[in-house]
């Protein structure tokens, strides 16, 4: 499976390697990307509107397909491997709060 991102096409798997390795190699106070050219960019940023941009992607979906599906019917469910430090499955969940994919 593949996602786009910008115009870039990603393999998903490559994409779960580098999360392993970004929250397992850093530190919380170091939380920002670089992209191709060097513009930093927080990383809590980059995460939230990935996880917006899926829960989009399903939902118009859903419609290309003409079912009756809101977004209130859909049950989100979002995991962590179980070896990411406490800080990494904390970062997961705010982003995932930001886009209401979790509530309070």
């Amino acid at each position: 499976m593949s996602c786009a991102i910008g115009n870039k096409s990603h393999d998903v798997q490559s994409m779960l390697i580098f999360l392993d390795v970004f929250f397992l190699k850093s530190t919380i106070d170091v939380w920002n990307l670089k992209d191709e050219a060097g513009k930093e960019m927080p990383a809590l940023v980059v995460f939230s509107e990935s996880l917006k941009y899926l829960k989009q992607s399903l939902y118009d979906e859903a419609k290309n397909q003409h079912t009756d599906v809101t977004l209130s019917d859909i049950k989100w469910v979002v995991t962590v491997p179980a070896i990411w430090p406490d800080p990494a499955k904390s970062f997961m969940r705010k982003a995932a709060i930001i886009v209401r994919f979790l509530t309070l």
